[in-house]
């Protein structure tokens, strides 16, 4: 993918669409990635339909999600700095998706695990980062994803 810088202080989200319909494994990437205020990050999935909204079976060390993966936990410093790597992987056609992440944040020294999966109704054709509040917006670092077949 095309790396997003994230320094905008504009944007509460992040996506990338039109990802190819054979994609058997993606990693999203972050470093360095900050918001304005306390929001959890959350990672949504999506088809031709739109994103995945609910139905989301995860959790990370201390937040469960059913509306998204959960990238990291418990944030409350606006000067938290996060790098994470989340890893997708299809497990069946066209869209039973498993996600492992790993995060660290610079305030507290603090790393965070999540898992979960999520069943789409058709082919992933986008992803997206966002703050879980979307009144928080981001304000440094880069996003990338990897994919492969």
């Amino acid at each position: 993918g095309t790396a997003q810088v994230t320094n905008t202080s504009t944007q509460v989200l992040y996506e990338y669409t039109s990802l190819p319909s054979w994609i058997k494994r993606l990693t999203f990437i972050g470093g360095g990635v900050s918001t304005n205020g306390t929001s959890l990050l959350g990672l949504q999935l999506g088809t031709s339909s739109g994103y995945k909204t609910s139905g989301y079976n995860g959790s990370s060390n201390t937040a469960t999600r059913t509306t998204s993966f959960a990238i990291d936990s418990d944030v409350n410093n606006a000067s938290a700095v996060r790098t994470f790597q989340a890893t997708l992987i299809l497990l069946d056609s066209p869209g039973t998706w498993t996600c492992i992440s790993t995060s660290a944040r610079s305030d507290t020294n603090q790393t965070t695990q999540g898992g979960g999966n999520v069943v789409l109704s058709g082919t992933m054709d986008r992803i997206k980062i966002f703050t879980a509040n979307a009144v928080d917006v981001f304000d440094g670092g880069i996003v990338n994803i990897l994919y492969e077949g």
